[in-house]
């Protein structure tokens, strides 16, 4: 609804994704909810933090309700994944990368993946990461890069999913 105030929002949505939810009780399903920038990509969208995101899900209380984290979307939005995430890891079903500016690749940027990954492990993520990135280069090339800056979270932490 054009105008809406946050609150409004907020509730709308916690009501729909509880009605949701319910639908896929006695399934398998989980649905994602995802928290996009408002910077760059998506100039006025509503769902722009990764806290109000993981709000949502904790009020929806299901566990066919998750979210998913694009840490590309929240290190935009300026935020600290430790301090936004903190003890919720557990709320996070999966995560998705890339790079800014210009949403490339891990390494292309000025974002520290190495340093986030690490941050996302030590908070105990231990699913799989998504590539939703543009690649500047081939698509072996770029997987290789991503794969060189895995390998280096690897080495210090163990394996990565």
């Amino acid at each position: 609804m054009p105008g809406a105030d946050r609150a409004h929002q907020h509730s709308a949505v916690v009501s729909v994704l509880s009605r949701a939810a319910k639908l896929m009780e006695g399934s398998e399903v989980t649905l994602l909810l995802e928290n996009l920038n408002s910077r760059v990509n998506h100039i006025g969208t509503y769902l722009d933090a990764t806290r109000e995101g993981l709000d949502i899900v904790r009020e929806v209380r299901s566990v066919h309700l998750r979210l998913l984290l694009d840490a590309y979307h929240a290190l935009v939005m300026g935020e600290d994944l430790a301090s936004e995430i903190g003890e919720d890891i557990d709320l996070v079903a999966h995560v998705q990368v890339a790079d800014a500016p210009g949403r490339h690749e891990p390494g292309t940027g000025v974002l520290d993946w190495e340093a986030q990954l690490r941050i996302l492990r030590n908070l105990g993520y231990t699913g799989y990461w998504g590539m939703e990135y543009l690649p500047q280069s081939d698509t072996i090339t770029s997987l290789m890069m991503v794969e060189q800056i895995a390998a280096r979270v690897e080495n210090t932490q163990g394996h990565m999913g």
